[in-house]
Order: C-alpha cells, then structure tokens, then sequence
C-alpha cells in the first residue's frame, strides 16, 4: 500500500513539474509577443531612444541599425 501512495505522490509532482513549465512557457511566449507588439507599433519613438544614447555609447548604433533592418523585413 505504502508503494502506491510512493508512486501516485512521484507521479503527482512529475504531472505539477509538467504544468509549471508549460504555463511559463505560455507566459514567456506572451511575454515576448507583448514587447514585440509594443516595438513594431512605436519604431520611431524607440528609434530617437537609441539616436538619444547613441552619442554616449556606440554599440547602440549597431543596435539601431538591427531595429531598422528586421522592420524592413517583417
């Protein structure tokens, strides 16, 4: 008796681990189609962010070169 309540309370928490990653994983992909919405509505706002620092720091160019290129192909 003792090993089936061992088994059904593995199987159990192997099932909760199973839920648990799938929802972040739900949550991730929202996450990430959120903030991609967001930057494909306010490139230009985003743009003069980047131009702003990139007097300061030169890899933001390159990043602004990147942002203009993907929304030239999506």
């Amino acid at each position: 008796m003792n090993a089936v309540k061992q088994y059904q309370y593995q199987l159990n928490k192997h099932y909760q681990r199973e839920q648990q990653q799938r929802t972040s994983q739900h949550r991730l992909a929202n996450d990430v189609r959120q903030t991609e919405k967001y930057v494909n509505a306010r490139p230009s706002a985003l743009e003069r962010l980047l131009s702003r620092f990139a007097k300061r720091q030169p890899q933001v160019t390159v990043e602004r070169r990147q942002l203009r290129l993907r929304r030239r192909t999506t």
